[in-house]
């Protein structure tokens, strides 16, 4: 709140950048470059025990690397990013397209899901809760929310919704080990 409170206090000043797009997207930003100021942005953040990376950890994890191999020389410990609080961010829907249910058919299909899901009929693909996917299937919407038991795993990354598509349905009923290389 106190980081939130400064933001409101520095943007209410006039921009250092003000400028409009060909895309019609404006871009605003200001410069903090008194000591104090950093001084504060410095305190308050590191008070936060973790981020957590949204979109960006290839870009994230190829900046590490390259520290990595510079040994930490010049400036590749340093790469830009953005930091949202969660309660000013929407993560958008990542839909996935299969083009067959391996074998199965669509009753087949729900009945395996079942056993992983609580299933409500309807819903319009959108998903606002953790652990909720939409399922488009026979020409409507239904809204799945994985069952307790199958959200726990041995790691932050196990327990996001990817992860637990693909270790629960995308892998041992589609047979879609690679998402990003199958042909189903």
């Amino acid at each position: 709140s106190e980081i939130d409170s400064f933001v409101d206090r520095a943007s209410a000043a006039e921009p250092a950048i003000d400028y409009s797009a060909a895309d019609g997207v404006r871009h605003t930003s200001w410069i903090i470059d008194s000591e104090e100021d950093i001084s504060f942005l410095r305190d308050q953040f590191s008070s936060i025990e973790c981020l957590y990376i949204a979109d960006g950890h290839h870009r994230s994890a190829a900046a590490s690397r390259v520290n990595l191999s510079r040994q930490g020389a010049g400036q590749s410990s340093q790469f830009l990013a953005v930091i949202f609080p969660h309660n000013q961010m929407q993560i958008l829907s990542y839909n996935r397209v299969v083009k067959s249910l391996n074998g199965m058919t669509a009753e087949e299909f729900l009945s395996r899901l079942d056993s992983l899901f609580v299933i409500q009929s309807g819903g319009d693909g959108g998903c606002k809760k953790k652990n909720e996917l939409g399922l488009y299937l026979r020409g409507k919407w239904d809204s799945f929310f994985f069952k307790c038991d199958r959200v726990k795993a041995e790691s932050l990354m196990g327990e996001l919704d990817v992860a637990l598509l693909q270790n629960h349905v995308l892998g041992p009923l589609l047979g879609i080990d690679d998402p990003r290389n199958s042909t189903q």
